[in-house]
């Protein structure tokens, strides 16, 4: 290539970043990193646990989970806490292959863990209603508040030797 070339092309690259603007930022995913607060009623538990557990902290997601996956179009997912939880809830991770604000739907996998003070934490309460086989039936309800927040309200039985209530109310801040 010959050295007059080398140099125009030289002079254009040096000059281009000055004609193309910058590039926009992407738009930040509202889905992630949201104050949630989670309150849970365990019942029926033949073990010591029952009672109303609470927490407050971040999610690491709360919202829309498609995945790329067109049946997840109106997908709803929680991944609670982000870091550490304030409270005695210590997880939640909720997942719906469809749940759309307003609708109430029969299939999707909760499980929550909580502690009880100096008594610890027992296994994970599981509720796998997208998977008839466990036996392990609920619903989730997902509705939009006046000011943004998603609320998820989930009812279920989980087995863990012997079926247990669960009950969770879940709302994620926008």
């Amino acid at each position: 290539m010959p050295r007059s070339m080398l140099g125009a092309m030289t002079v254009c690259l040096i000059a281009l970043p000055a004609v193309v603007g910058p590039a926009k930022a992407q738009k930040r995913d509202s889905t992630l990193v949201r104050p949630t607060t989670v309150t849970v009623r365990i019942t029926n538990d033949p073990d010591p646990w029952n009672g109303t557990f609470s927490a407050s902290g971040v999610s690491t997601k709360c919202g829309l989970a498609d995945y790329g996956y067109p049946h997840r179009q109106n997908s709803f997912a929680v991944m609670f806490p982000d870091d550490t939880a304030t409270g005695t809830v210590t997880s939640v991770n909720f997942d719906a292959d469809t749940l759309k604000s307003g609708t109430t739907v029969h299939s999707f996998y909760l499980a929550v863990g909580t502690r009880i003070g100096q008594r610890g934490a027992p296994p994970l309460y599981v509720v796998r209603a997208n998977q008839p086989q466990y036996g392990e039936p609920g619903t989730a309800t997902l509705t939009k508040t006046a000011n943004g927040s998603d609320s998820l309200t989930v009812k279920g039985v989980a087995s863990k030797g012997r079926k247990t209530d669960v009950e969770m109310i879940l709302v994620c801040q926008p």
